[in-house]
């Protein structure tokens, strides 16, 4: 299922902001009147507050009356259904929406957004060669290519096997190239610096993160052993530009790459500024 979280970045439901008739987007340009904009509004923002706390199923309420105010042309309402009908376990609904959502509106950002959704619906129908052709036009489409729409493409790659496609996906398609292992000298102005541990930089702690999961074909063969992966830790804690060092095979690989890629730490210092920094993470697999 997609995080939650992911949800509500993607889609732009920003649930801090005051609610205001500006808030609805429309197609073709909105024409509603002042009072009914801001009850649409209103009920995107309380069905963004309630898919955010994780309540989906009165999300869904809240999404569907903004749609039916909205005369069905409201791309936010729609958007915001789709997603909690994907996290109700709703598929075909959520799809139905999808289609809605390309319909009201063809921009670039917006139909990255929609297929991003539709693959994960496809993800989770299990359509696997359908939902890596939707997640790649989602990539390809979404400014900056977000690492959450790799990291569903690069999910669906080591489902299919495809290891090591999905594992250049998580390293941000070979821009993180420079930031591997180097230490920029901070005089050159306007390049990345990427610290090393020592000295005067303080060591990353991981704050949270799930433990990767022991594929069953892995313990079925008894592979063991560790994954050693090179990161970026960045100031913000996240975890950027993963790649293998050392890896072990049946999909053991996938496994630790997808887990680490949502690990969070609280980042590396110097002089108590946050930094970003290489950093090499190790994981154990082992059979008791």
């Amino acid at each position: 299922m997609v995080r939650v979280g992911t949800l509500v970045v993607l889609l732009g439901l920003v649930v801090s902001m005051p609610v205001s008739g500006a808030q609805v987007a429309t197609t073709p340009e909105d024409s509603q009147p002042a009072n009914l904009s801001y009850e649409i509004a209103k009920s995107v923002y309380e069905g963004a507050t309630a898919l955010q706390s994780g309540n989906f199923k009165s999300a869904l309420e809240y999404f569907k009356t903004a749609d039916t105010l909205a005369g069905g042309l409201s791309w936010d309402a729609v958007a915001g259904a789709a997603s909690a009908s994907l996290q109700l376990g709703k598929v075909s609904q959520a799809l139905e929406y999808v289609e809605r959502m390309l319909e009201i509106d063809q921009t670039p950002k917006r139909r990255g957004i929609a297929y991003q959704l539709m693959g994960s619906c496809f993800a989770e129908k299990n359509k696997l060669s359908d939902a890596e052709a939707s997640l790649r036009d989602a990539v390809d489409l979404l400014p900056g290519r977000p690492i959450g729409t790799r990291t569903a493409l690069a999910k669906v790659l080591c489902r299919q096997k495809k290891e090591e496609e999905a594992l250049q996906f998580l390293d941000d398609d070979g821009l993180c190239e420079q930031k591997h292992n180097t230490v920029v000298d901070p005089s050159e102005p306007g390049r990345p610096i990427r610290w090393k541990l020592g000295g005067p930089v303080t060591e990353p702690v991981k704050l949270s993160g799930t433990v990767p999961p022991y594929p069953e074909v892995a313990r079925r063969a008894r592979i063991q052993g560790l994954v050693v992966m090179g990161a970026i830790i960045g100031k913000d804690g996240n975890v950027r530009c993963l790649r293998v060092l050392d890896g072990l095979s049946h999909g053991l690989n996938c496994s630790a790459a997808l887990s680490l890629i949502n690990w969070k730490f609280s980042p590396a210092t110097i002089e108590g500024d946050p930094i970003d920094v290489y950093y090499i993470i190790s994981v154990r697999f082992g059979i008791s």
